[in-house]
């Protein structure tokens, strides 16, 4: 498997690349952003959970899959102590702010080569 920061890695280029594809391709493309995301998320909470050699919380890696958004947040907080989980959840913040700036950036680039 990959390592964490690799996962993180992908993560961010798959938001550029699909913030340009669908912009310039086809909007239908999201749902290929969407399962790759959702691939990723899964790699993720299973390394993170084989880095720290700790026992995965049921159905956490499924969880951070299929709702990210809930999953990561209930992941950080079951399988951390709580001070260190907030800042895990304070570093999900800011890193899902870069992915969003790296989707607007480059719609826009696809966008501004359109028109």
């Amino acid at each position: 498997m990959l390592e964490i920061k690799y996962y993180l890695i992908w993560i961010a280029i798959s938001f550029a690349v699909f913030g340009f594809l669908e912009t310039a391709v086809d909007p239908d493309l999201a749902i290929i952003h969407i399962i790759l995301l959702a691939m990723l998320g899964f790699g993720w909470c299973k390394e993170d959970v084989r880095a720290r050699q700790i026992v995965e919380p049921t159905g956490s890696a499924l969880l951070v899959a299929a709702i990210a958004v809930l999953g990561v947040p209930l992941y950080l907080f079951r399988s951390r102590p709580a001070k260190e989980a907030w800042v895990g959840l304070l570093k999900c913040v800011g890193f899902l702010l870069l992915c969003t700036a790296a989707y607007v950036a480059a719609s826009f680039i696809a966008e501004s080569m359109l028109y």
